[in-house]
Parts: structure tokens; C-alpha cells; sequence
């Protein structure tokens, strides 16, 4: 896995690797950001509902 963090102009972080999509993090696959106790986390939505849901709540 390969993680690069690129501060400026704007943060960007990129993580590449084989591990990745074996976890479901793949090119198409929905995912959730969520911001908590200054942790960030990424997760794959699998549930069409619950993507639906933070669809319309991002609105």
C-alpha cells in the first residue's frame, strides 16, 4: 500500500495499492467520509438505501 499526503494548494490524500480494492475500495465504489474527534475515516457504502440516504442528505 502506498499512502502520499500533498498539503498544498489544497489537500489531497491518495492511497493506492492491492490491498485497497481487496477491501472494497475500488474505482466505482461509493464511500463515506465521515469526520469524528479529529479522526477522519473513509468506508465503503455497500447498502443502496444508505447511500441513497447520504445522497439526499448532502443536498
Amino acid at each position: 500500500m502506498k499512502i502520499i499526503f500533498t498539503p498544498e494548494p489544497i489537500p489531497e490524500l491518495t492511497i493506492t495499492g492491492g490491498q485497497l480494492a481487496a477491501l472494497g475500495f475500488t474505482t466505482d465504489a461509493p464511500i463515506r467520509l465521515m469526520l469524528r474527534d479529529n479522526t477522519l475515516s473513509v468506508t465503503t457504502v455497500t447498502d443502496e438505501a444508505a447511500w441513497k440516504e447520504l445522497c439526499e442528505a448532502s443536498q
